[in-house]
């Protein structure tokens, strides 16, 4: 079903997501940040991070982009993700112990990548929309921001305020990035940089 759904979904995703039905999508997301900061020397790339992204996200945000895009594979991942599942916790080897949760996607399921990114898509474009001079790209919970580095800042911040406003979930700064060839971390961190996103210019 994901395979019929190929064309419809890069015309979906891209610009701003290269996890699903992209073909060697990370390698062309690192390749477009590396010529944007080629191209932009003095800019930084800002990573955010989502704490247990595809276990916490919530799914109520799934079935309005579902339906109007992908109208073909709302049966069967309503048939999925409409009811409670299992979540097995391997807290002990021996005898695993088995939560029922209705967030975030489904243990070893096809379809998890795709409805995680389905669900954050509209908070991705809207992000993009509103800072027109940041390039953001990601690939399903891993978020890259790149531009100047009080923007970035500035964008990173809504991101936070969005994924949680939305997605129900949170970023951790202390897991996030941001890289920058030119730029010193006192300047990055005076254009706003959280001081606990670890900054670094020997690339990452």
């Amino acid at each position: 079903n994901l395979i019929k759904c190929k064309g419809k979904m890069n015309s979906f995703f891209l610009p701003n997501q290269f996890e699903i039905s992209i073909q060697s999508g990370t390698e062309i997301m690192i390749q477009t940040i590396m010529a944007y900061l080629k191209k932009y020397p003095d800019h930084v790339a800002l990573h955010g991070d989502a704490l247990n992204a595809f276990n916490s996200w919530n799914r109520n945000v799934l079935w309005e982009p579902l339906d109007s895009n992908f109208p073909e594979l709302s049966n069967i991942i309503r048939f999925s993700y409409d009811s409670p599942t299992s979540i097995l916790l391997q807290d002990n080897p021996n005898n695993p112990s088995e939560i029922q949760s209705s967030v975030g996607s489904r243990q070893g399921c096809t379809f998890g990548s795709f409805t995680f990114c389905v669900a954050q898509h509209k908070i991705l474009v809207q992000l993009q929309s509103e800072f027109k001079n940041c390039l953001i790209v990601a690939y399903c919970d891993d978020l890259w921001i790149l531009g100047d580095a009080t923007g970035a800042s500035r964008a990173y911040k809504r991101w936070k305020y969005l994924y949680n406003s939305h997605m129900e979930g949170s970023l951790r700064n202390d897991k996030g990035k941001c890289y920058s060839p030119q730029l010193s971390e006192t300047q990055v961190r005076e254009a706003g940089l959280p001081k606990d996103i670890p900054f670094s210019n020997h690339g990452t």
